[in-house]
Protein backbone atom coordinates (compact mmCIF):
# COMPACT_ATOMS: atom_id res chain seq x y z
CA UNK A 1 0.00 0.00 0.00
CA UNK A 2 1.52 3.29 -1.30
CA UNK A 3 2.39 6.07 1.55
CA UNK A 4 1.60 8.87 -0.37
CA UNK A 5 -1.31 10.41 -2.56
CA UNK A 6 -0.42 11.47 -6.30
CA UNK A 7 -2.23 14.67 -7.38
CA UNK A 8 -3.50 13.08 -10.85
CA UNK A 9 -3.98 16.39 -12.60
CA UNK A 10 -0.36 17.47 -11.90
CA UNK A 11 1.56 14.68 -12.46
CA UNK A 12 -0.64 14.81 -15.97
CA UNK A 13 1.75 18.21 -17.14
CA UNK A 14 4.19 15.45 -17.30
CA UNK A 15 7.50 17.28 -16.02
CA UNK A 16 6.68 17.15 -12.14
CA UNK A 17 6.70 15.03 -9.15
CA UNK A 18 4.16 15.47 -6.97
CA UNK A 19 3.25 13.53 -3.85
CA UNK A 20 1.32 13.77 -0.30
CA UNK A 21 2.33 11.83 2.30
CA UNK A 22 -0.43 9.85 4.92
CA UNK A 23 -0.07 8.79 8.12
CA UNK A 24 2.74 7.02 9.17
CA UNK A 25 3.89 6.58 12.69
CA UNK A 26 6.67 4.72 12.10
CA UNK A 27 8.27 7.15 9.87
CA UNK A 28 7.84 10.58 10.86
CA UNK A 29 8.79 13.44 8.27
CA UNK A 30 8.48 16.62 10.42
CA UNK A 31 11.02 17.92 12.52
CA UNK A 32 10.27 19.02 16.32
CA UNK A 33 12.73 19.45 19.09
CA UNK A 34 13.16 17.38 21.51
CA UNK A 35 13.12 14.67 18.02
CA UNK A 36 16.27 13.27 16.95
CA UNK A 37 17.21 15.26 13.72
CA UNK A 38 19.30 12.09 11.84
CA UNK A 39 16.17 10.22 12.07
CA UNK A 40 14.11 12.51 10.12
CA UNK A 41 16.64 13.05 7.92
CA UNK A 42 16.56 9.20 6.58
CA UNK A 43 12.91 9.09 7.31
CA UNK A 44 12.42 11.67 4.12
CA UNK A 45 15.62 10.10 2.38
CA UNK A 46 13.35 6.99 2.47
CA UNK A 47 10.28 8.40 1.18
CA UNK A 48 12.11 10.43 -1.26
CA UNK A 49 14.03 7.72 -2.60
CA UNK A 50 10.04 6.09 -3.88
CA UNK A 51 10.05 9.53 -5.94
CA UNK A 52 13.56 9.01 -7.07
CA UNK A 53 13.59 12.80 -5.67
CA UNK A 54 16.58 13.21 -3.13
CA UNK A 55 16.49 14.17 0.66
CA UNK A 56 19.89 16.46 -0.58
CA UNK A 57 18.17 18.99 -3.03
CA UNK A 58 14.93 19.95 -0.06
CA UNK A 59 13.72 23.47 0.08
CA UNK A 60 12.13 24.08 3.57
CA UNK A 61 10.52 26.85 5.07
CA UNK A 62 9.42 27.66 8.65
CA UNK A 63 5.52 28.56 8.01
CA UNK A 64 3.62 30.72 10.09
CA UNK A 65 0.38 31.55 8.38
CA UNK A 66 1.60 34.25 6.39
CA UNK A 67 1.17 35.22 2.75
CA UNK A 68 4.78 35.27 1.76
CA UNK A 69 5.71 33.28 -0.97
CA UNK A 70 9.26 32.94 -2.07
CA UNK A 71 10.99 32.65 -5.01
CA UNK A 72 13.48 29.80 -4.46
CA UNK A 73 16.34 30.12 -6.26
CA UNK A 74 19.93 27.57 -6.66
CA UNK A 75 20.98 29.29 -3.04
CA UNK A 76 18.20 27.50 -1.83
CA UNK A 77 17.98 23.98 -2.44
CA UNK A 78 19.61 21.40 0.55
CA UNK A 79 17.50 23.80 3.34
CA UNK A 80 18.15 21.78 6.56
CA UNK A 81 14.59 19.81 7.96
CA UNK A 82 14.84 22.30 10.49
CA UNK A 83 13.45 24.60 8.93
CA UNK A 84 15.74 27.73 9.29
CA UNK A 85 16.63 29.08 6.43
CA UNK A 86 13.65 30.69 4.79
CA UNK A 87 11.40 31.80 7.40
CA UNK A 88 8.11 33.25 7.92
CA UNK A 89 7.24 32.01 4.18
CA UNK A 90 4.16 29.59 3.28
CA UNK A 91 4.62 29.53 -0.41
CA UNK A 92 7.42 28.94 -2.59
CA UNK A 93 7.47 29.05 -6.27
CA UNK A 94 10.85 28.00 -8.49
CA UNK A 95 11.40 26.96 -12.10
CA UNK A 96 14.70 25.03 -11.06
CA UNK A 97 14.51 21.27 -12.03
CA UNK A 98 15.66 19.00 -9.18
CA UNK A 99 14.61 21.27 -6.68
CA UNK A 100 12.31 19.04 -3.81
CA UNK A 101 9.81 21.90 -2.54
CA UNK A 102 8.08 20.70 0.55
CA UNK A 103 5.16 22.34 2.62
CA UNK A 104 4.28 20.65 6.27
CA UNK A 105 0.42 20.39 6.91
CA UNK A 106 -2.04 18.99 9.39
CA UNK A 107 -5.98 20.23 8.74
CA UNK A 108 -4.28 23.28 6.40
CA UNK A 109 -4.40 22.81 2.91
CA UNK A 110 -1.34 22.30 0.54
CA UNK A 111 -1.73 23.93 -2.53
CA UNK A 112 0.40 22.88 -5.96
CA UNK A 113 0.25 24.81 -8.98
CA UNK A 114 2.16 23.68 -12.48
CA UNK A 115 2.82 25.39 -15.62
CA UNK A 116 3.83 23.35 -18.37
CA UNK A 117 4.53 25.93 -20.78
CA UNK A 118 7.12 28.16 -18.85
CA UNK A 119 7.70 24.53 -17.02
CA UNK A 120 7.38 26.22 -13.13
CA UNK A 121 5.69 25.10 -10.45
CA UNK A 122 4.37 26.82 -7.08
CA UNK A 123 3.53 25.22 -3.24
CA UNK A 124 1.65 27.18 -0.84
CA UNK A 125 0.58 26.04 2.88
CA UNK A 126 -3.39 27.98 2.84
CA UNK A 127 -5.30 27.94 5.79
CA UNK A 128 -7.65 29.49 7.35
CA UNK A 129 -5.47 32.70 7.79
CA UNK A 130 -3.75 31.47 4.45
CA UNK A 131 -7.05 31.37 2.58
CA UNK A 132 -8.24 34.73 4.17
CA UNK A 133 -4.43 36.25 2.85
CA UNK A 134 -5.22 34.80 -0.23
CA UNK A 135 -1.65 33.24 -0.24
CA UNK A 136 -2.90 31.30 -3.14
CA UNK A 137 -3.42 34.16 -5.46
CA UNK A 138 0.01 35.53 -4.35
CA UNK A 139 1.32 32.25 -5.60
CA UNK A 140 0.26 32.39 -8.95
CA UNK A 141 1.07 36.27 -8.96
CA UNK A 142 4.70 35.11 -8.27
CA UNK A 143 4.71 32.51 -10.54
CA UNK A 144 3.43 35.16 -13.45
CA UNK A 145 5.79 37.76 -12.00
CA UNK A 146 9.13 35.77 -12.13
CA UNK A 147 8.74 33.20 -14.87
CA UNK A 148 5.78 34.41 -16.68
CA UNK A 149 3.51 31.54 -15.99
CA UNK A 150 0.27 32.63 -17.62
CA UNK A 151 -3.17 31.82 -15.05
CA UNK A 152 -5.12 30.30 -17.29
CA UNK A 153 -2.15 27.58 -17.95
CA UNK A 154 -1.87 26.91 -14.68
CA UNK A 155 -2.92 23.69 -13.01
CA UNK A 156 -4.18 23.39 -9.29
CA UNK A 157 -4.42 20.44 -7.13
CA UNK A 158 -6.13 21.31 -3.09
CA UNK A 159 -4.69 18.38 -1.05
CA UNK A 160 -7.10 16.81 1.72
CA UNK A 161 -7.86 19.78 4.48
CA UNK A 162 -10.05 19.80 6.98
CA UNK A 163 -13.95 19.47 6.50
CA UNK A 164 -16.27 22.50 6.71
CA UNK A 165 -18.25 19.92 8.90
CA UNK A 166 -15.22 20.07 10.94
CA UNK A 167 -13.96 22.70 11.12
CA UNK A 168 -16.17 25.03 13.89
CA UNK A 169 -15.15 28.76 14.21
CA UNK A 170 -15.87 31.93 16.09
CA UNK A 171 -17.49 35.07 15.76
CA UNK A 172 -14.06 37.12 14.46
CA UNK A 173 -13.63 34.56 11.38
CA UNK A 174 -17.19 35.37 10.68
CA UNK A 175 -16.52 38.72 10.76
CA UNK A 176 -13.59 39.22 8.99
CA UNK A 177 -14.86 36.20 5.95
CA UNK A 178 -17.82 38.76 5.40
CA UNK A 179 -15.63 42.08 5.17
CA UNK A 180 -13.35 39.73 2.04
CA UNK A 181 -15.60 38.22 0.28
CA UNK A 182 -18.76 39.90 1.25
CA UNK A 183 -21.68 37.96 -0.87
CA UNK A 184 -19.65 34.62 -1.30
CA UNK A 185 -19.16 34.54 2.56
CA UNK A 186 -22.57 33.20 2.80
CA UNK A 187 -21.13 29.78 0.94
CA UNK A 188 -17.96 29.86 2.44
CA UNK A 189 -19.96 30.37 6.36
CA UNK A 190 -22.20 27.52 7.41
CA UNK A 191 -24.37 27.41 10.33
CA UNK A 192 -24.76 23.54 11.94
CA UNK A 193 -28.22 23.93 12.51
CA UNK A 194 -27.89 21.58 16.06
CA UNK A 195 -25.56 23.76 17.64
CA UNK A 196 -26.11 27.25 15.95
CA UNK A 197 -22.28 26.62 15.57
CA UNK A 198 -20.37 28.60 12.33
CA UNK A 199 -18.25 26.86 10.18
CA UNK A 200 -15.60 27.55 8.07
CA UNK A 201 -15.52 25.82 4.20
CA UNK A 202 -11.63 25.80 3.79
CA UNK A 203 -11.42 23.48 0.42
CA UNK A 204 -14.26 26.36 -0.96
CA UNK A 205 -12.25 29.53 0.33
CA UNK A 206 -9.08 28.34 -1.37
CA UNK A 207 -11.48 27.36 -4.33
CA UNK A 208 -12.31 30.75 -4.70
CA UNK A 209 -9.18 32.14 -4.18
CA UNK A 210 -7.57 30.62 -7.43
CA UNK A 211 -10.84 31.00 -9.28
CA UNK A 212 -10.51 35.07 -8.46
CA UNK A 213 -6.37 34.43 -9.57
CA UNK A 214 -7.13 33.13 -13.17
CA UNK A 215 -6.99 29.43 -12.62
CA UNK A 216 -9.26 27.69 -14.75
CA UNK A 217 -11.89 25.62 -13.78
CA UNK A 218 -10.95 22.88 -16.01
CA UNK A 219 -7.40 23.04 -14.26
CA UNK A 220 -8.79 22.54 -10.58
CA UNK A 221 -9.00 19.39 -8.78
CA UNK A 222 -9.98 19.89 -4.52
CA UNK A 223 -9.51 16.86 -2.99
CA UNK A 224 -12.92 15.72 -1.14
CA UNK A 225 -10.80 13.80 1.71
CA UNK A 226 -10.78 15.38 5.16
CA UNK A 227 -8.15 14.61 7.05
CA UNK A 228 -10.21 15.28 10.50
CA UNK A 229 -12.51 13.12 9.47
CA UNK A 230 -10.03 10.07 8.53
CA UNK A 231 -7.44 10.15 11.11
CA UNK A 232 -6.39 7.01 10.21
CA UNK A 233 -4.60 7.81 7.25
CA UNK A 234 -4.18 11.89 7.90
CA UNK A 235 -2.70 13.55 10.79
CA UNK A 236 -5.25 16.34 12.11
CA UNK A 237 -4.73 18.82 14.89
CA UNK A 238 -8.18 18.91 15.62
CA UNK A 239 -8.66 15.09 15.05
CA UNK A 240 -5.88 14.03 17.15
CA UNK A 241 -6.60 16.92 19.78
CA UNK A 242 -2.61 18.20 19.31
CA UNK A 243 0.13 18.17 16.87
CA UNK A 244 1.14 14.69 16.61
CA UNK A 245 3.20 15.26 13.48
CA UNK A 246 2.34 16.60 9.89
CA UNK A 247 1.98 15.27 6.44
CA UNK A 248 4.36 16.19 3.84
CA UNK A 249 3.36 18.06 0.41
CA UNK A 250 6.85 17.45 -2.00
CA UNK A 251 6.73 18.69 -5.36
CA UNK A 252 9.58 19.08 -7.66
CA UNK A 253 10.18 19.78 -11.20
CA UNK A 254 11.88 16.46 -13.20
CA UNK A 255 15.97 16.86 -13.49
CA UNK A 256 16.44 17.46 -17.30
Amino acid sequence: MSNYIVPENIEKTGFVTAAFSLRDPREKLYFRAGEIYEEIVENNRRFLEQLDLSVDRLVTANQKHTNNVHVVTADDVGCSLKRDRITDTDGMVTDIPGAVLVIDVADCAAIYLADSVTKSIGLCHAGRKGALSKIAAETVRKMSENFGADPANIVAWISPCICRKCYEVGPEVEEETWELWGEDAKDILWENIHTGRVHFDLKLANELVLREAGIRDENLVVSRECTCCDTDRFYSFRGDGKIVNEMGAYFAIKAE
